[in-house]
């Protein structure tokens, strides 16, 4: 460097120390003014700092601690060589401070806070006077434990139609949702099965994305991928911890991680979080360590078990229908009945008393029909409105309620979700066939499909007999058939059907117009 220039740049030195002064002081007052909007949103929004702004304070920060010891060390009555080697540190920083400013503007006009995030919506207003038998706490306390203590990423809860697969989960989200130990507890329903996959798996998607208050802004087009990680993206946002994901009446299998980016307990996802890199005049300091993901465990309820299977659940529980002593208390319990001393009760009351106990049995054991019926009857005192309610049950005179119609619209999901025509005759022919709790071999069903004509139309005898065989088991695996073994028949596989499906099969067969 030759005298010139020397001596240029240090009759600067005032000059260039003037505009660092004056940079630092802009960043301050940005900053300030960043901080009060931020307060203001946080206050009266309710919104919470993004993160990038977080990152941006604690850069601005390290600068003006930088730029004032870089003025403080160039300052006036310093060693003549010492002024001279903060020129270029002054130059550094000027350039920082500009580029921090250019910075701030970029972050005022994305916005500095963002929405909350919401961890829990509303608990259930279940009735705490609500029966609840042995087999169906037995079943809550077990799943509780399981997601408790996160023991599985994945449970399916499956059983026949109306037998309290969606109370059971209810129960459970009731019970997580009470424990802090769990960063955040969702519930959605998934929607109705659409023939078209494509969707189905959007629905999936907003339905799953509104329980979580997502906006996934996909008004023109939908876009499955940017979906998944906006879902995936709330559950990085809560930082380290547990979430809990209930999911209703799932009628098809999805891909639970490609469609919702829920992150695996094995192999978590990496966060995308924008870093922002310190003063280079300070030496780097050693990153924070990153919170984990939050891991996710999914829990919903299907009607078919292999849906469970197919989402490869490590966890499976069956609701089973009540047995019968459960099912007459349920019912006893819901009409008023239950805790009455019978010693005590008036001859007429010993009479519905009695009605009441085969009016339970014709509930067939399914919750569904038990409350709904149960209701329906609820402190009726009238003996003969009780007669007349056997008698309809029971078949004798039509019906004057419309409590089977909504009964049997419910349990319809099993038969909607039979994709084979030729599955769905079956199932309306087998229901003829069960009339009145018959039981039939599988081979005698089998038969009469065949004499029907539904099965065994373009193949051989023993083609045939495995056709039926395979649509059997689809219907014992959607719950509209029971299959099972009985000791006292040569340990034959004989087949039944609820009533209760059966009645939904009739009113499929033959609609109310």
């Amino acid at each position: 460097m030759d005298n010139f220039a020397f001596w240029r740049r240090f009759l600067g030195i005032a000059i260039r120390r003037n505009e660092l002064s004056g940079v630092l002081q802009q960043v301050t007052t940005k900053l300030d003014a960043m901080e009060q909007q931020a307060s203001h949103e946080e206050t009266q929004l309710d919104n919470t700092r993004k993160k990038i702004f977080k990152d941006f304070q604690t850069r601005v920060d390290g600068f003006k601690r930088s730029a004032q010891d870089t003025l403080d060390s160039s300052q006036e009555g310093q060693w003549f060589v010492t002024q001279l080697l903060q020129v270029t540190r002054i130059e550094r920083h000027i350039k920082e401070g500009q580029v921090l400013l250019t910075k701030s503007n970029q972050l005022i006009e994305e916005g500095l806070t963002k929405n909350k995030i919401k961890t829990r919506g509303l608990i259930f207003p279940l009735d705490e006077d609500q029966y609840m038998g042995e087999t169906v706490t037995a079943v809550i306390e077990s799943i509780h434990n399981a997601i408790q203590n996160k023991e599985a990423q994945c449970v399916g809860i499956y059983g026949s139609p109306g037998s309290g697969k969606t109370n059971v989960m209810k129960q459970v989200y009731n019970k997580i949702f009470k424990d802090e130990g769990f960063k955040a507890v969702y519930w959605a329903t998934a929607p109705n099965l659409d023939p078209d996959r494509a969707s189905y798996h959007k629905s999936v998607q907003e339905r799953v994305a509104a329980g979580m208050w997502v906006n996934l802004e996909n008004d023109v087009v939908h876009d499955e991928v940017r979906s998944a990680g906006k879902i995936n993206e709330r559950l990085l946002d809560l930082g380290s911890g547990v979430a809990v994901l209930f999911l209703d009446n799932v009628r098809a299998e999805f891909p639970a991680y490609e469609l919702l980016g829920i992150p695996s307990l094995t192999n978590p996802s990496n966060t995308n979080a924008t870093n922002i890199t310190c003063s280079e005049s300070e030496p780097e300091p050693e990153p924070e360590p990153e919170p984990e993901p939050v891991n996710c465990i999914l829990v919903f309820t299907t009607h078919a078990r292999d849906i469970c299977h197919r989402m490869r659940c490590d966890l499976t529980h069956e609701v089973n229908l009540l047995n019968q002593q459960e099912a007459l208390d349920m019912f006893l319990h819901n009409v008023g009945l239950k805790n009455k001393d019978r010693l005590q009760l008036s001859s007429r009351e010993q009479d519905i008393y009695e009605i009441a106990v085969e009016v339970a049995n014709q509930c067939a054991r399914m919750p569904l029909a038990i409350k709904a019926i149960a209701c329906a009857m609820a402190q009726a005192d009238d003996l003969r409105q009780w007669r007349h309610r056997l008698n309809e049950m029971r078949g004798k005179i039509g019906r004057i309620h419309d409590e089977e119609d909504k009964i049997a619209e419910q349990l319809k999901c099993g038969y909607i979700c039979l994709k084979d025509e030729t599955a769905r005759c079956c199932f309306l022919a087998a229901a003829k066939m069960l009339d009145e709790d018959r039981q039939l071999s599988k081979e005698e069903i089998i038969d009469k499909w065949k004499t029907q004509g539904l099965i065994g139309k373009d193949r051989r005898s023993d083609f045939a007999y495995d056709q039926g065989c395979t649509i059997l088991k689809q219907l014992e695996r959607v719950c509209l058939i029971q299959a099972e073994v009985v000791p006292e028949q040569d340990h034959q596989e004989v087949i039944s059907m609820n009533r209760w499906i059966r009645k939904m099969a009739t009113k499929v067969s033959y609609p109310l117009h």
